[in-house]
């Protein structure tokens, strides 16, 4: 059979469609498993921290995956929040995961607590005037 343009183009659509159809299956891994880095197509949830005292607070926090060795944390760092001030941590956790949620307070109180991310809404980790560290799961 000779090849033509028609033909030509014919096989190479057919062929760059199969290509891309099969990676786009794949994850950064190779692989097709459902996991943490292909968050984007599980969606992601986002987490608040809330200073609700009158003075200013040194607010540490750490997140990190339930069933990990503790070695890879999604968010893990200290803020500085003036009164009444909210520090958003956006889209760093995926739907459907279970987190340990790690909040300490410069010269105040420690907790943790685990979290399960999924779509009705976010978590909101608020320091009240009680000195108390409070999570508060978002719903829709």
């Amino acid at each position: 059979m000779p090849l033509n343009r028609r033909s030509l183009l014919g096989s190479l659509a057919a062929t760059t469609l199969t290509v891309a159809s099969g990676c786009s299956a794949l994850d950064a891994n190779g692989t097709t498993g459902t996991n943490e880095s292909n968050a984007s197509s599980r969606g992601a949830a986002d987490i608040y921290l809330h200073n609700l005292r009158d003075g200013a607070a040194t607010i540490s926090v750490r997140v990190a995956a339930a069933d990990a060795d503790g070695d890879e944390a999604r968010i893990e760092t200290t803020v500085d929040l003036a009164s009444a001030e909210t520090k958003r941590f956006n889209n760093e956790v995926v739907f459907d995961a279970d987190y340990d949620v790690s909040v300490s307070v410069d010269g105040g109180p420690s907790e943790t607590a685990t979290w399960t991310a999924d779509s009705d809404g976010g978590l909101h980790v608020l320091y009240n005037a009680a000195e108390n560290i409070v999570f508060a799961d978002e719903f829709a």
